[in-house]
């Protein structure tokens, strides 16, 4: 299930991804379409329960990650 096309101006939501994750059975996964744009909000859609996010900055997130000492846990596919 997504958020959205990603293509306005706001994007996702906490509050979207938290109704969302609330509605969807445990075998759907969630997708934060727009609005991740570093690290702080990808690890925040991760701990609401989103699977996979849809951004424009992965380069400068895995950057983050790295920095922070997560390059394990983070892989450009």
């Amino acid at each position: 299930m997504k958020t959205s096309t990603g293509y306005g101006s706001g994007g996702a939501t906490l509050d979207d991804l938290r109704l969302m994750r609330k509605h969807a059975p445990p075998h759907v996964q969630v997708k934060a379409a727009g609005g991740v744009r570093d690290l702080d909000m990808a690890l925040k859609v991760r701990e609401i329960g989103a699977t996979r996010f849809g951004c424009n900055a992965d380069t400068e997130i895995l950057e983050d990650c790295r920095r922070l000492g997560g390059s394990e846990t983070a892989s450009a596919k």
